[in-house]
């Protein structure tokens, strides 16, 4: 996770091991103070994510009001290809 001023972005790589080629993937974290108190959300999204590929995003938030202390994942939205 980096930070700048009540904005930043969480970083990582998700894989698709849902057995069949992504149309699209949308991710979403919730952006959390030292007392685990929500203080914003933020979302990444891709298109066409290959069976067992793997997908390195930056989830970026803005307006976090305080302290950022960590990132929970929250929903992984996907839709398969037809």
């Amino acid at each position: 996770m980096q930070e700048n001023a009540g904005s930043g972005r969480v970083t990582g790589v998700l894989i698709n091991n849902s057995g069949r080629p992504l149309q699209s993937v949308v991710v979403n974290f919730s952006i959390l103070d030292d007392q685990g108190v929500q203080i914003a959300t933020a979302t990444a999204a891709a298109m066409g994510v290959k069976q067992d590929g793997r997908w390195r995003f930056a989830a970026t938030y803005v307006g976090a009001q305080g302290v950022v202390a960590t990132a929970k994942i929250g929903d992984i939205m996907a839709v398969s290809q037809p």
